[in-house]
């Protein structure tokens, strides 16, 4: 049995309403919001910070799949720097997915194909996107950012998966061309029915004739579309009732991209009951359609997907210019100096940088981040072992940095004592000014601290501890 172990969603803190969008174009506002990615967010940042809160990712996963139409590099594997990260052990086969809006269910039913196959036993998929549509577009607040990340295996799958059916079309409904900032659309109406409605009715009903169903077996249909009228009418046109169809949470973070599907199918196996079947597509130059059976694994998830979907969106964005800022589409002030860094010195400290690990004292147990050769607590020598440090902790001391060039102030500075043992400088992030305090429990998020070098350069930062 092959199915869904562990399914993370990971939603900004910001939100940026439509109606402040509307505002800033002098246009009737449309109802909902989106979410928005903070400056210091990307695609693979959101999608390592989905796959850390799936407690199965590290360690035992031998796949590792990223799928995103929004890479922060377009030469350079993403899913090998998640693995990294992650801290997954050499020899867990890597791989990244691109170029459709169904790139994460395509990744998915690459793993599953692995799986079957014996070649793999555990599979990691995160898809997330960070879109651009151009701004004062009527797509501009249609897509938001967001990300999930899902665990393959073969032990209790909360949802077996059990058939699969897909398509391929060449119809070009939404496109970005290589070096293009903004992704492009046809015309939105003929788009829904030579794309959409042709391309995932022929997904689900290849699906049903498949496997012998009736729209009546299936609980729940989750599908995303361009907007709600495409969605009931496909499912009207199969036979399936109003209340069959799962809410795509589109109006109150937007669409995100790739992620998206698996987003649909969070709020999905959140309600779900054992035994219940759920029919699930995504679309994008085709679609693919994906049977699934709820199994008693479902109810150890149900409370972590209620809290996920529910702790997001806690700052609203009232400027559309910070949100212009964030996109880096308006620039402000930059650094004056040039920042150092290189290719070699990222190798030769991606131990504390990127994996998280520090040195003990097997003397007197003190633990510190930065590597050193003699304790300073007891004055030991060269005995340091190598440990894991933890994600969180309390604030020691910080400062408020309010002239430091960039899109977000003040920027907070912090000195953090981890849970494990252990003290970190870095800084602070999704905060408000007057936010940060002593003693302030805090969560380690990973975040772009600057681009030099021609690459981009990532750290640990700290946020307060969210639900």
């Amino acid at each position: 049995m092959i199915g869904i172990t562990s399914l993370s969603v990971y939603l900004p803190s910001l939100r940026l309403k439509n109606e402040t969008i509307a505002q800033a174009w002098g246009r009737p506002a449309s109802r909902g919001q989106k979410a928005v990615a903070n400056h210091d967010e990307d695609s693979l940042t959101m999608a390592i910070q989905a796959s850390l809160n799936c407690p199965e990712t590290v360690k035992k996963s031998d796949g590792l799949f990223f799928a995103s139409t929004t890479s922060p590099y377009g030469e350079k594997s993403a899913s090998s720097f998640m693995a990294t990260v992650l801290d997954c052990p050499q020899g867990t086969r890597s791989a990244d997915f691109s170029g459709s809006l169904r790139a994460g269910t395509a990744a998915l039913l690459a793993a599953w194909d692995g799986l079957k196959a014996g070649s793999l036993n555990q599979a990691l998929v995160a898809a997330a996107d960070c879109r651009l549509a151009a701004p004062g577009s009527l797509s501009e607040s249609m897509v938001g950012d967001g990300a999930c990340a899902l665990v393959l295996g073969k032990n209790q799958p909360a949802a077996e998966l059990v058939a699969s059916y897909s398509i391929h079309s060449s119809y070009a409904d939404s496109w970005r061309k290589s070096g293009d900032l903004y992704f492009d659309i046809d015309d939105p109406r003929f788009s829904q029915i030579a794309g959409y409605s042709q391309n995932v009715t022929a997904a689900l009903k290849g699906l049903l004739q498949q496997t012998d169903l009736k729209p009546e077996a299936i609980a729940k249909l989750v599908t995303v579309a361009p907007d709600l009228r495409s969605q009931s009418g496909v499912a009207g046109k199969l036979g399936f009732r109003p209340e069959q169809l799962q809410d795509p949470l589109a109006t109150s973070v937007g669409g995100l991209g790739c992620a998206h599907p698996f987003l649909a199918l969070a709020a999905a196996l959140a309600d779900a009951k054992a035994g219940e079947l759920l029919l699930f597509s995504a679309y994008g130059d085709g679609a693919d359609a994906l049977l699934l059976k709820v199994n008693d694994g479902v109810e150890k998830l149900k409370q972590a997907l209620k809290l996920e979907l529910a702790v997001a969106g806690t700052r609203e964005m009232k400027s559309y210019a910070k949100y212009l800022s964030f996109r880096s589409l308006i620039k402000g002030e930059e650094p004056k100096k040039t920042i150092f860094t290189s290719t070699s010195m990222q190798l030769r400290e991606q131990d504390q940088t990127l994996k998280l690990y520090g040195r003990k004292c097997p003397d007197c147990g003190h633990i510190y981040h930065i590597p050193v050769r003699v304790c300073p607590s007891c004055r030991s020598k060269d005995k340091f072992e190598r440990v894991k440090l933890a994600r969180r902790g309390k604030i020691f001391t910080f400062t408020e940095e309010y002239y430091y060039p960039g899109p977000e102030t003040p920027i907070p500075m912090a000195v953090v004592d981890l849970d494990s043992g252990g003290r970190m400088i870095m800084q602070m992030t999704d905060t408000e000014a007057g936010e940060a305090k002593v003693g302030l429990e805090v969560e380690l998020v990973f975040r772009r601290l600057h681009q030099a070098g021609g690459f981009h350069n990532y750290y640990w930062k700290c946020r307060p501890l969210r639900g």
